[in-house]
């Protein structure tokens, strides 16, 4: 990957965390319909892009899940277990194993992403020796995402004598491991910067055919958020958009382009922490909440003040003791993505 498509390819990633600190937030306050089911249906593929780029930087070898340990499993872990913590603490609940592990696989808890993401590793560990199986997740997921949006799946897999009270169809692998399908298929044809390219091309047709596609959706679209009648198209329509967007140049705003890269480099404990942060401390008052700016502006300041504290964290501690800075990295996430010779989410 050259440089200029892996910088468009961290700016990507930046939109998409952004999306995605953007669903979780107050923006449904704003007191226009129409708005707020157009930010809905924009802000629920970010994690979509997410599984597709996750499937492009998917390399399979020895040593795979050993780095996957300590790059994702064992922030994750800490994460569940400081989050569910507050959670319980906030909620004056009781702190127990069967709560924390619900909420480590995301049982109703936004870490679902990496259960499923971890899930979609293991079933297409072997796919260079069996590649039709990638077409075979990408057809599952149509049928998942259509039963789905009908209500046909059932949202209660397990009854409740099982560990898990319920299961809701966020963690259903189905749902996710097309897309995941796709990045894989994109890095084994060498497509991304062509897709990049048809997307800067063609950015004005991309425009007036979404534009078709939230018309027949706001009319006669049925479904659940992430998965309707019309998901799959509204998803590829709008990452093909931000890829777009992420050439746009910004020469003259060049320590701009320097954020949102850097932003994007670290997306991991950005995802882990974004929920807490933009619910329980960038909460606007009241008379701001239906504000279309403030509602814009949370998602962004919550993933530039994660973000920021992660790198200064990083700093500081590189300075006074670099095991220190090690453990740092390891406890938010950062071990491989502050390691220019690997990406990761």
């Amino acid at each position: 990957m050259n440089n200029i498509l892996s910088k468009q390819t961290y700016i990507l990633k930046f939109y998409a965390i952004c999306l995605v600190a953007l669903v979780h937030s107050y923006f449904k306050a704003i007191d226009i319909n129409s708005l707020v089911f157009v930010l809905t249906k924009i802000s629920c593929v970010g994690v979509f892009i997410f599984f597709i780029l996750s499937g492009y930087f998917f390399h399979p070898k020895k040593g795979f899940w050993k780095k996957k340990l300590l790059a994702i499993i064992v922030p994750w872990c800490i994460c569940a277990i400081i989050m569910y913590g507050y959670q319980c603490f906030h909620h004056n609940q009781i702190f127990t194993a069967k709560g924390v592990i619900n909420y480590f696989v995301g049982n109703g808890s936004f870490l679902y992403f990496l259960s499923m993401l971890m899930a979609c590793y293991g079933l297409c560990y072997f796919y260079k020796k069996f590649f039709w199986i990638i077409f075979c997740f990408m057809g599952a997921t149509v049928i998942s995402v259509f039963l789905t949006s009908l209500d046909i799946l059932p949202h209660s897999v397990f009854s409740q004598r099982w560990f898990f009270t319920y299961l809701n169809p966020y963690l259903n692998v189905f749902n996710w491991i097309g897309f995941f399908s796709i990045g894989i298929l994109i890095q084994q044809t060498d497509k991304l910067g062509q897709l990049f390219q048809i997307s800067r091309k063609y950015w004005y047709f991309l425009l007036l055919l979404y534009s078709l596609i939230l018309f027949i959706s706001y009319q006669y679209e049925y479904g659940f958020v992430y998965w309707t009648s019309l998901a799959i198209p509204n998803i590829l329509l709008v990452t093909l958009i931000f890829m777009a967007l992420a050439q746009i140049p910004l020469y003259r705003l060049k320590y701009l382009e320097l954020v949102c890269v850097k932003m994007g480099a670290i997306t991991l404990p950005i995802y882990m922490y974004h929920e807490t942060i933009i619910n329980k401390i960038l909460v606007w008052p009241a008379w701001l909440r239906g504000n279309i700016v403030a509602a814009l502006a949370r998602p962004c300041l919550c993933v530039l003040i994660i973000g920021f504290c992660c790198y200064l964290g990083a700093w500081g501690l590189g300075k006074l003791s670099p095991k220190l800075a090690y453990i740092y990295s390891i406890f938010w996430g950062l071990n491989s993505s502050l390691n220019k010779k690997e990406k990761t989410l």
